[in-house]
């Protein structure tokens, strides 16, 4: 599945500030109180009207006002059409208006995404420009991803205003934090903004948490900064707490003031409180101008300050294994040898993420990467996990047990390619029900192409494995590439026998697979090629060739698309299912209108419906 989280890397960011606003510091001429109070700050989520197709004007991206942007597919077609109604209370002469988005360009045709702004009052049309919105990194899951496109827009009178965007090519897509209209002495620059982890913007100013990460360690920095800023130079009251995973609540003593710059932006620094690692939910309430904002951040003192030393046994215990000191070498020296790759590369990722989390001035520091920031939470909690794993499987082991015997839930591990050699992770959910004496369906979860075995198993904070669980289904999540890896196929293959050894409870008459994109092509390919281990398949945003449906006979395939999928076309779907059709082939084919090229738990549902319906003859 192509996403902005795996291509980042292929589109350059534009670096862009409005376009008054580059300016030096001491240039700036200075603002007036009356200028001041005169700015105009429009939600991108809230608009009037958007094309209907969607489904839903919002998406959820965490570093943006108030988590939310306009959903890029909104504008993504030619001729899509995006309006909002703003009730602007009061006229802002010779003003700006500035567009906080992001922009990824994932494929190498892409271009900067052209949109024609319209902005009328009264039936009077003021402005009428068409705008370039260049890539900036990614579609705004970090800071870094956001960029700022301004243009003048003449004098605005108060009352309603009516802004216009109308998308003037395909890929298109662009999601928009919100806008602002500014008056000529008034400057918002893209560094002050980008410097926020997450914010709350609003016409009177902004809060926001000011950290370059959300991993915080904090016996080293034992401090949180709030960027705020008011518009009209008047100071604030703010009320912070923060609540620990065991819902303790407590209040956090203010403990220092840094002012940034001479228009009112500054930072106040908060004590944290004496906690444990874990996440935490720090509130921060202003009252007065109505803010408030929850920002998660998750503490990672402990875990860093072991870390090294459990690397090191971790290691001791990896040469024990290969000496054959154990009787159980066999079964787990892969994981350990994973678990010892992937713990060292998480915790110096881990040690990056929280040097970045000082709170220090924004000016003049570089943005942290985006991927520290984007992956900073998810590797601290997996490499906690990773801990707690294999301490108990160093425990059993050396105690002469079974290191897997008896142990439910979800599990970091590997196995060795028979083909090549090399070591390949895969996350795997044993669900409570294997210890029943029941047998227990499988299911193959297939990432899509840049992802890996977290991809799927962290989709929406864990919803997959939680369906699973509930479901009585064993999950196994493997890192592949269909591309890069040659020996794809048979190494997944490989990893089913291997499950089904390891667990003599997974019924082989119920094992299927199912995935997004890549995933769902290579489930289709795993259908062609291995059709006396599959009972059925779920082929999401992608399968195959229609002139390659006979090979699938005797597999059921459930075909599940996006109609607005711009990465895959949906008549990838439809013109298989036709073929499937023709052929009297067992298939179902579900289009979700407003969807795009992505894999939501309710697709894993409704394929667990379509699974329960198929069994292989002849198979326990």
């Amino acid at each position: 599945m192509i996403t902005h989280a795996h291509l980042a890397g292929l589109a350059a960011v534009v670096p862009l500030v409005l376009a008054t606003a580059v300016r030096g510091e001491n240039s700036r001429p200075p603002a007036s109180g009356r200028d001041r109070l005169r700015v105009f700050w429009q939600e991108g989520e809230e608009c009037r009207s958007f094309p209907s197709e969607v489904g839903a004007p919002g998406a959820k991206k965490a570093p943006a006002s108030r988590g939310m942007v306009l959903n890029g597919m909104c504008l993504d077609r030619r001729g899509s059409v995006v309006a909002y109604d703003c009730a602007v209370p009061y006229g802002i002469p010779r003003a700006r208006i500035a567009f906080r988005y992001g922009r990824l360009h994932w494929k190498q045709t892409m271009v900067p995404a052209t949109i024609t702004l319209e902005l009328s009052a009264q039936g009077t049309c003021l402005v009428r420009k068409d705008l370039s919105f260049p890539a900036t990194g990614g579609w705004g899951e970090t800071p870094a991803e956001y960029g700022f496109v301004s243009a003048d827009a003449g004098d605005i009178p108060a009352g309603r205003l009516t802004v216009k965007l109308t998308s003037t090519a395909d890929d298109n897509s662009v999601t928009i934090d919100g806008f602002f209209l500014l008056p000529e002495r008034v400057f918002v620059s893209q560094e002050e903004l980008n410097s926020l982890l997450f914010s709350a913007i609003s016409s009177r100013g902004y809060l926001g948490l000011r950290s370059g990460s959300p991993v915080i360690d904090q016996r080293a920095a034992p401090e949180l900064g709030i960027g705020v800023r008011t518009f009209g130079g008047e100071s604030v009251s703010l009320t912070v707490t923060a609540t620990d995973a065991d819902s303790n609540t407590r209040r956090l003593r203010l403990s220092r003031r840094v002012a940034e710059q001479e228009d009112g932006a500054r930072t106040l620094f908060y004590r944290l409180p004496h906690t444990a690692d874990g996440p935490l939910a720090v509130s921060v309430r202003c009252a007065a101008h109505g803010w408030s904002l929850t920002a998660p951040v998750y503490l990672a003192g402990r875990l860093l300050a072991d870390a090294d030393a459990g690397i090191r046994e971790l290691t001791r215990f990896e040469e024990e294994l290969r000496q054959g000191r154990w009787k159980a070498a066999e079964r787990c020296l892969a994981d350990v040898q994973h678990a010892c790759e992937f713990s060292a590369r998480t915790t110096e990722h881990l040690k990056v993420a929280a040097a970045a989390a000082d709170g220090r001035s924004w000016r003049g520091r570089p943005p942290t990467p985006p991927r520290l920031v984007r992956d900073a939470v998810a590797a601290a909690r997996r490499l906690s996990a990773c801990v707690a794993q294999n301490t108990e499987t160093m425990r059993r082991v050396r105690s002469g047990k079974d290191p897997y015997a008896g142990r439910t839930g979800e599990f970091r591990r590997a196995f060795r390619s028979a083909a090549t050699g090399d070591i390949i992770p895969y996350r795997v959910l044993v669900p409570t029900s294997y210890e029943s004496g029941r047998l227990v369906p499988f299911i193959l979860m297939l990432h899509g192409a840049g992802g890996d075995e977290n991809q799927l198993s962290e989709l929406d904070n864990g919803e997959l494995p939680a369906i699973g669980e509930k479901a009585g289904y064993l999950l196994a999540f493997p890192k592949y590439h269909s591309r890069t890896q040659p020996s794809y196929l048979a190494d997944l293959t490989q990893l089913v026998d291997l499950l089904c050894r390891e667990y003599p409870k997974i019924d082989q008459s119920r094992i299927f697979a199912t995935g997004v994109s890549m995933g769902g092509f290579t489930s289709f390919a795993l259908a062609r090629t291995y059709p006396e281990v599959f009972a059925a398949v779920c082929c999401v945003s992608g399968s195959g060739r229609p002139e390659d449906a006979a090979q699938v006979k005797g597999v059921p395939v459930f075909l599940i698309h996006g109609g607005l999928d711009t990465v895959v076309p949906p008549s990838n779907a439809t013109e298989m299912a036709a073929q499937l059709a023709a052929l009297g082939l067992p298939h179902e084919l579900r289009i979700f209108p407003s969807h795009g090229h992505d894999y939501k738990p309710e697709y894993l549902t409704l394929a667990m419906e379509f699974f329960s319906r198929h069994r292989k003859q002849g198979v326990r």
